[in-house]
């Protein structure tokens, strides 16, 4: 494989991996560890929520959200989501870093 050519996954697809922007990133820290934290509305794409430690981390996406215990998505690690224009996340369980993946 060439140094910039893409990897071919077992299927014949093109793999496809998104960045961080180190120098220009959308990235909100929520702690929802004692009540449900939303973000602003975001801007659309993919987004990396990474809890942090070893929080178990109830999630929900949407325009008007609020996170509940044992409702939505359980993050314990770092998981992707698509996000669409102008939807909040919400998480509570723990603190959750909330970072927008470029296209590569």
């Amino acid at each position: 494989m060439a140094q910039n050519e893409l990897a071919i996954t077992k299927n014949g697809y093109r793999a496809q991996f998104g960045y961080i922007n180190t120098e220009n990133s959308e990235t909100q820290v929520l702690d929802g560890s004692s009540s449900a934290a939303t973000s602003s509305a975001l801007n659309g794409g993919q987004y990396r929520l990474a809890s942090v430690g070893f929080a178990d981390c109830w999630v929900k996406i949407g325009a008007a959200v609020t996170a509940v215990s044992e409702e939505g998505s359980l993050v314990n690690g770092t998981e992707y989501f698509l996000v669409k224009a102008d939807d909040k996340i919400s998480v509570i369980g723990g603190k959750l870093n909330v970072t927008r993946v470029e296209k590569p």
